[in-house]
């Protein structure tokens, strides 16, 4: 016969068993946490761009790990209306360097992030009907640079 679990104990199991298997499972739920600090930086497009990108840093386990994301947004009020993607960046390291953001044009981002081992570039471009176009390039530079 299978043990079953029921709300208040295991069937089948003693008293110390349910314990031990109680006592085991409290600390999983105390692993995931949340990020210690936030931080995040702002950056306007060139010559009054309609675009605009944020910069979040999120810092674990007292700032042994960091995550980045950016966030490319285009201001609209008219009938068209804005929006954003927000992209988390990938790392190979526990401690990247800050990413840096470098407007190629009034409509185009480049974050340039620094890998140890990635090298390369991914291109996404946003178009609409009403040619609010732009794009965001993701530049990964494998120069081993770190925090």
């Amino acid at each position: 016969m299978r043990p079953t679990m029921s709300p208040l104990r295991l069937e089948g199991m003693g008293l110390k068993a349910t314990f031990r298997m109680a006592a085991f499972a409290i600390p999983i739920a105390l692993v995931a946490c949340g990020p210690t600090s936030r931080a995040q930086w702002v950056s306007q497009g060139p010559n009054s761009s309609p675009f605009f990108a944020t910069l979040y840093e999120e810092n674990y386990n007292s700032g042994e790990s960091l995550i980045y994301s950016v966030r490319f947004e285009k201001k609209e009020s008219g009938p068209a209306g804005g929006w954003f993607v927000k992209k988390e960046l990938d790392e190979d390291s526990e401690r990247p360097q800050k990413p840096t953001l470098v407007w190629t044009s009034p409509r185009d981002l480049t974050v340039i992030i620094h890998t140890a081992r990635i090298d390369g570039h991914v291109v996404q471009h946003f178009v609409n009907q009403a040619g609010n176009d732009g794009s965001l390039t993701f530049e990964y530079r494998a120069d081993g640079l770190e925090q």
